[in-house]
């Protein structure tokens, strides 16, 4: 048993903090992902790449002082509920390195792979490991023949952060009630271009920004992208049962037809 109030004391979460907080407390929203795609001239193995992104990771840690801190007493408000910081991470526990069973898709190509990775990652929350493990967790998506790129997937609590945080947590890495009717229809979150200039031989590809489909929030959400390979990349989240799945998918191609007609102007 995890004696958490032994744990070193930080802050009360703030208000918009605590909001965040108490969505994951009550399963309304669970988690933010970012999803980067690296490359490099030379190949690598799988133990050399683990070797690399934990010695990396640790360097993040310690300059990102949140990804070591925990929310606790989350059901609470504020000031009652408030962060503390773990007294070890053991990162063999936050970080997985599964193996695609098909090549990284090429440009303008979907990736079916990564898409059901996000889909089972964002059905995932952290309350069940709460003093164990971090509000965050890496998902290092290897290629199974090209030893010369991979896919990280960072999966983090929104009490930690937002997606812009994430994308400066990854850069860094290699440098309302239920059943009220719905505000909006559906909402776009857009954090913008990818913008990290390659070192040391590593090149950064697809990025891709997710979210967990919202209880209490847009019946559809859009979360893009544009990584430094020029791709923008939309992920379309909505949850089971609230919208048919023909409906979403007519939104979709609504939305790439739109986009293909502005690419190529008018008529």
């Amino acid at each position: 048993m995890i004696d958490t109030y032994s744990f070193e004391t930080l802050r009360p979460r703030g208000r918009l903090e605590t909001y965040s907080t108490i969505r994951h407390h009550l399963g309304y929203y669970t988690n933010v992902g970012i999803s980067v795609t690296y490359s490099h001239p030379s190949a690598f193995a799988a133990s050399n790449i683990q070797n690399v992104i934990f010695a990396a990771l640790r360097r993040v840690i310690a300059e990102h002082s949140i990804l070591s801190a925990v929310s606790l007493n989350e059901g609470a408000s504020y000031p009652e509920a408030y962060f503390a910081r773990l007294p070890s991470i053991d990162l063999r526990t936050c970080v997985t390195f599964p193996t695609r069973k098909t090549a990284v898709p090429g440009d303008g190509e979907g990736d079916a792979e990564l898409d059901a990775l996000l889909a089972e990652q964002h059905n995932i929350n952290f309350r069940d490991h709460v003093g164990t493990k971090p509000f965050w967790r890496l998902v290092v998506l290897c290629a199974p023949n090209a030893k010369k790129e991979f896919t990280a997937t960072w999966i983090f609590h929104h009490g930690l952060a937002d997606g812009t945080s994430g994308v400066s947590d990854l850069q860094d890495l290699f440098t309302k009630k239920i059943g009220t009717r719905r505000a909006a229809s559906f909402e776009v979150s857009n954090i913008g271009v990818f913008r990290v200039e390659d070192r040391e031989g590593w090149q950064i590809g697809r990025t891709v920004f997710s979210q967990c489909g919202s209880v209490v929030g847009p019946a559809i959400m859009v979360s893009v992208a544009t990584g430094r390979d020029g791709c923008l990349c939309l992920v379309f989240r909505w949850l089971e049962g609230n919208v048919e799945a023909s409906l979403v998918k007519e939104v979709i191609n609504s939305v790439r037809e739109g986009l293909g007609g502005l690419l190529q102007g008018p008529a």
